[in-house]
């Protein structure tokens, strides 16, 4: 079933007006008529459940017929810093992360980081990662829409991260602290970080264990930084999602 997300405040009556991007996309590339049924989300959770009534040049007008609370959301709210990627990596990350049930993501600009973004280019790119966002969270039925930042500094992240229940740093180097170790007792609140495509550097490393994030191995092979973010959000679902 289409599914579309709107402002909560557009959700408060039984009937609702959709317009711009929305009703183009119900009237024109879908062709849906009335009497079919689409799914409207308020993006805190709420799924309603509605039915077309009507057209206009530039709207649609739906019924709601009733309301139910999401139940795709993970019991845990995860946080990527990924270090941005070059290429159409980084979309493939963001696309993919939200499916599996990435809560935000945070790109990082590392040392090892070969693209560097501008203030105007930064803007723009994460203007189209919420974009990919939004259309990855509608396709795989999210309760809300995973929030893309703007790009910070390595440096930064680590002290962004400083706050969260539990802090992942996903390092290559690494070979006592294993991943699994760190699944045993559920966490509702953790971040996790995921370097470039040359790795984080030693001195990141460090940076990071004197802010205490928790150095963790992902296994015996080393992973592409497009893959390791999906690796981790599927152990995620498996160790509290799936028991």
């Amino acid at each position: 079933m289409p599914r579309f997300f709107v402002p909560p405040s557009v959700l408060c009556s039984e009937y609702v007006r959709l317009d711009g991007d929305a009703a183009r996309h119900i009237a024109r590339s879908l062709r849906m008529a009335e009497g079919d049924r689409l799914t409207l989300c308020d993006g805190e959770g709420n799924d309603f459940a509605c039915r077309i009534v009507g057209f206009s040049k530039d709207t649609v007008d739906v019924k709601i017929d009733s309301k139910a609370v999401n139940k795709a959301e993970p019991p845990y709210r995860a946080t990527l810093f990924q270090c941005i990627a070059k290429g159409e990596k980084m979309d493939y990350i963001v696309q993919k992360s939200v499916e599996l049930g990435v809560f935000a993501i945070v790109p990082v600009e590392s040392e090892r980081t070969i693209v560097r973004l501008d203030r105007v280019l930064a803007g723009k790119k994460r203007e189209r990662w919420q974009r990919i966002s939004e259309e990855a969270a509608c396709q795989c039925g999210r309760g809300i829409v995973p929030k893309i930042h703007s790009p910070v500094p390595f440096d930064e992240a680590v002290r962004l991260a400083a706050g969260y229940e539990l802090s992942l740093f996903c390092y290559e180097c690494e070979k006592e602290s294993l991943l699994k170790d760190r699944l045993n007792g559920m966490c509702t609140d953790l971040s996790f970080f995921v370097g470039p495509e040359g790795g984080f550097s030693e001195k990141e490393a460090k940076t990071a264990l004197e802010n205490r994030l928790v150095p963790v191995s992902l296994g015996n092979r080393i992973l592409r930084t497009e893959s390791a973010s999906g690796y981790l959000l599927s152990a995620l679902s498996f160790a509290w999602e799936m028991q």
